[in-house]
Parts: structure tokens; C-alpha cells; sequence
């Protein structure tokens, strides 16, 4: 089943994930963000020194992403690590996962696939009447959770239930296709594990 795609990006988008500047550059309290690309290459570098705001307003690689708010986050170090806090963007603020490592994910979370902004909502148990009715309704075969698409800020589009064995999400197969996210790799899978610790 295939789900329409979101409008492709005007200019490339920040990488939330900093990657360690050198130790001859820097200690524990510098690195760099590194902007990704559309096409999911690396593209030019901000550094991070002490606490650094970005934003379109902070120029550089950032300046004419119209996907960021001019000031978007700030990224600070506390006793060696690096911490961000979103300072109230309009698009927020996403971390890239390590390949092939799951990671949990609550009820509520949202991710990011390609392009494509999705939410997580953990199955919950039926609400019986206080007389003992039984809701109406379709029996719940084992789903975890479903997964929905975010088309703006409380609207949805297409949603898929996540059933207790996993899904595959993807650009090429799986049991959910994007054909047209150019970021989206050819096959991602969606930790059923996480969502089952979720719910």
C-alpha cells in the first residue's frame, strides 16, 4: 500500500547528531554538526563550541533552510557531553539512530523515514463499561501499536497497525511503501520489540 510522499525539501536540513570534532581542534566541550544533504550525503559543517544557538539565524550552512526557525535549537556541553534543546521550533528536532540498533520508542514518539513524519501510538486495552458492556468494535488480533502519518499539525494521514511479528518500512518493499522519499533507504525496519516494551 503506498502513501503519498511529503513536498520534497527546499534546501538541506541539519543533522541532529553532532560527530566529535578532532582532540587537536577541540576537547570535551567543541565538535561540529554536520548538514545532510537531500540525497542523504554530507554536506558543509557548524561547528559547536560551549553553548552554540542554531538557526536560520545563525547563517552558515543553516542560513537559508526555511525548515529551520531562526533560532531553532541550542546545543551546550555538561561535564564532557553534548546536550540540545529545541527552543521552540516549528519542526522540531530529530536524531539519527544508529543502523541495525532498535530503539524503544513510546507511546506518542514520533520519527522520521525519508521525509515522511511518523507517530507512534501503542495499542491500549479496551475501556469496558462500568456495567460490563463491551466497547464495539473489532477485537484487537495482538497489534502493538499503529504507526500514522503526520501531514500538519493535527491532521494525519494514512495509518498501519503494527502486528506482534514487526513491519518493514521503505522506499523499494516492505508492508509499508514511500517510493517517491529519495532519503528513505531500501528497507528500514520498525522495532516491534520497542513498541512492545511501549505498551
Amino acid at each position: 500500500m503506498a502513501a503519498p510522499a511529503a513536498a520534497p525539501a527546499p534546501a538541506a536540513r541539519a543533522a541532529a547528531a553532532p560527530v566529535p570534532a578532532p582532540a587537536a581542534e577541540g576537547g570535551p566541550g567543541s565538535g561540529m554538526l554536520v548538514l545532510i544533504q537531500p540525497d542523504g550525503t554530507e554536506g558543509g559543517t557548524f561547528p559547536l563550541n560551549g553553548t552554540t544557538v542554531v538557526g536560520r539565524g545563525a547563517g552558515g550552512p543553516f542560513g537559508a533552510d526555511a525548515y529551520l526557525s531562526p533560532r531553532h535549537a541550542t546545543f551546550s556541553f555538561h561535564s564532557g557531553e553534548l546536550r540540545v534543546k529545541d527552543e521552540g521550533s516549528l519542526n522540531g528536532i530529530y536524531v539519527r539512530v544508529p543502523r541495525d540498533v532498535p530503539v524503544e520508542l513510546s507511546d506518542g514518539a514520533i520519527f522520521r523515514i525519508g521525509q515522511e513524519l511518523v507517530r507512534f501510538e501503542a495499542m491500549g486495552e479496551a475501556a469496558y463499561g462500568t456495567d460490563g458492556s463491551v466497547p464495539m468494535g473489532s477485537p484487537n488480533p495482538g497489534y502493538l501499536g499503529r504507526i500514522r502519518l503526520i501531514t500538519g499539525r493535527s491532521s494525519h494521514g494514512n495509518s498501519y497497525c503494527v502486528p506482534p511479528d514487526g513491519m518493514h518500512l521503505g522506499r523499494e518493499r516492505g508492508d509499508v511503501i514511500f517510493p517517491t522519499t529519495a532519503t528513505s533507504r531500501a528497507c528500514t525496519a520498525a522495532s516491534t520489540e520497542a513498541a512492545a516494551r511501549s505498551s
